[in-house]
C-alpha cells in the first residue's frame, strides 16, 4: 500500500481541494464525513455517490423518499434507518436551527423544497391585508397601490423568516417534491461518468499541489484538523 500522504505540504492545500470539488460539482463534504474518509478512493466514494445523487431524475413519490432520505441523512448527520415516511419533519429538525438545516437539506437535493411557511395566524393577516387593499383600490388608486406593495414586501419577509412545515412528514415531503416537479421541471444538472469524477478529482489536486506524484486509490489523506 503505498503510505504517501496526499497532503504532504499543508492542511491549507487540501482544504482549497475541498472547497474547489465542492463548486465544480455543486456537494458540500462536511468535517464529520471527511472524518470517515482515509484514503483517496474513499474520498472518490463519497463524491461519486453525493454527485450521483444530485443528478438522479425524480420519478416518483418512492423514488423522492429514498433520495430524501439520503439528503436528510447527510445533511443532518442521521442514521437513514431513523427516516421512514411518516417520520414528523419536526422531530427531524429542530425549531431553533430549522432554516439552518433546511438550506443544507435544500442544498443536498439540489433545489429549494419550498417546506417552510410563516405561522397561519399571519396567513389569515396577509388575506385580510389583501381584501383591504382592493376595497382600498376604489377609493385612493395611490394609497391601494401602495397597499399592495407594501403587502408583498411584507409576505416576502415573512416566507424568508418562517419556521412553520407546510407539510407533516417526510412521505408527505417527498410528494410535494413529485408534485412540484411536475410543475416546473427545473434545470437539468450535469452528469458525470464516475471515470470522469475520478480524473477531474487527480486534476484539481494537481493543479493545487504540483509537487504530488502519482495518486492511486490507496493513497492516503489527511483530515480536517477542525
Amino acid at each position: 500500500m503505498n503510505s504517501e500522504n496526499l497532503n504532504n505540504n499543508s492542511s491549507v492545500d487540501f482544504k482549497d481541494f475541498i472547497k474547489e470539488i465542492e463548486k465544480i460539482f455543486e456537494i458540500r463534504l462536511r468535517p464529520n464525513e471527511m472524518k470517515r474518509i482515509h484514503t483517496f478512493g474513499e474520498l472518490c466514494e463519497v463524491v461519486i455517490a453525493k454527485t450521483n445523487l444530485k443528478s438522479q431524475n425524480i420519478s416518483g413519490p418512492q423514488h423522492a423518499f429514498v433520495k430524501l432520505k439520503d439528503a436528510i441523512s447527510s445533511s443532518q448527520n442521521i442514521f437513514k434507518e431513523e427516516i421512514q415516511m411518516e417520520t414528523k419533519l419536526i422531530s427531524l429538525f429542530p425549531r431553533q436551527s430549522r432554516r439552518k438545516a433546511i438550506r443544507e437539506l435544500n442544498f443536498e437535493m439540489g433545489f429549494d423544497l419550498k417546506v417552510l411557511r410563516p405561522f397561519l395566524i399571519i396567513e389569515a393577516f396577509f388575506i385580510l391585508f389583501f381584501l383591504g387593499a382592493i376595497v382600498e383600490l376604489f377609493f385612493n388608486l395611490i394609497y391601494g397601490l401602495e397597499a399592495f406593495a407594501f403587502l408583498i414586501l411584507l409576505i416576502n419577509l415573512a416566507f424568508l423568516t418562517g419556521k412553520e412545515f407546510n407539510v407533516e412528514t417526510v412521505g408527505a415531503l417527498a410528494e410535494k417534491i413529485v408534485k412540484d416537479k411536475n410543475r416546473n421541471p427545473g434545470k437539468h444538472l450535469a452528469t458525470f461518468t464516475n471515470e470522469e469524477i475520478i480524473e477531474e478529482l487527480k486534476f484539481v489536486f494537481k493543479e493545487i499541489n504540483p509537487s504530488v506524484g502519482e495518486i492511486t486509490n490507496e493513497m492516503k489523506i489527511e483530515k480536517f484538523n477542525n
